[in-house]
């Protein structure tokens, strides 16, 4: 289980429970800090969450004494009554600042991107709510797209009087071997700037997005395209590694900070 807590205004983590708990004893999460977690509704005191705050060590005549933490509930009850945090930036406003959309509430600030992401199809797409593709999904998706790729590819070598008996001239292997890089690039980059996902990933209902949610622009896509091919040249390692990480993220979404996540 991960949350994400409030400092200054804006959203801190991933952390897992024990590093939470481990923060409010060290005092960077106070009992009125805000913190939530895929499932909650809204962001929530900690002390509400936690049904009480750990004690916080306190000065007192050169040493260090536990502060009750009794005096701090009224001030999360406060909080939690009057205060949230925006869902996409993390501020901390009254609540009557906010907006409610959907599940989640959003400042003035951040609403005209939010409202855009809705129309794009990645509203809800943000940190700690999202749901990663796992290894074999993702292993599945490129598996169709790679039949794809191979289709159009004898397609075109037909069209263009390719053939296979043809390869061995000079001009037309170089032709053949333009073709080979240049249409898997434009596929790749087309639909993952323009919809954010590859046919094959579509059909395994999955998206390429941003960390934050946000659409992948056409300039990631390209580079996101050439650092798959680090990760497919370094025995696949790169390929392999989403299987191990908490995020599902393979070398090349680690490079351009993208993440795949489930859309159904």
């Amino acid at each position: 289980m991960t949350w994400y807590y409030v400092v200054g205004g804006q959203s801190m983590g991933p952390v897992s429970e024990a590093e939470l708990d481990g923060l409010a004893q060290t005092g960077t999460v106070r009992p009125e800090t805000l913190v939530w977690r895929d499932g909650m509704a809204n962001w929530e005191p900690y002390s509400t969450i936690k049904g009480g705050a750990p004690a916080a060590a306190a000065p007192v005549g050169g040493g260090l004494r536990m502060a009750s933490t009794a005096t701090a509930e009224p001030a999360s009850s406060a909080a939690g009554t009057d205060l949230a945090a925006c869902s996409q930036c993390g501020a901390v406003l009254p609540r009557t600042d906010l907006v409610q959309i959907g599940n989640s509430l959003v400042c003035a600030t951040c609403k005209p991107v939010y409202v855009q992401k809705l129309r794009e199809g990645v509203a809800g797409v943000e940190p700690g709510t999202m749901e990663y593709g796992g290894f074999w999904v993702r292993f599945g998706a490129s598996f169709l797209d790679g039949i794809i790729m191979n289709v159009i590819n004898m397609m075109l070598g037909f069209a263009f009087g390719m053939g296979i008996s043809q390869i061995a001239r000079g001009g037309q292997s170089i032709g053949l071997t333009i073709f080979s890089i240049a249409i898997p690039l434009a596929y790749d980059v087309v639909m993952v700037g323009t919809w954010g996902a590859t046919l094959g990933k579509m059909a395994c209902k999955l998206r390429i997005v941003t960390a934050d949610g946000g659409k992948v622009s056409y300039l990631r896509a390209v580079g996101r395209y050439f650092s798959k091919i680090l990760s497919a040249i370094i025995c696949a390692i790169g390929f392999i590694m989403a299987a191990f990480d908490d995020q599902k993220r393979a070398l090349h979404d680690r490079i351009c900070n993208t993440r795949v996540i489930k859309i159904g």
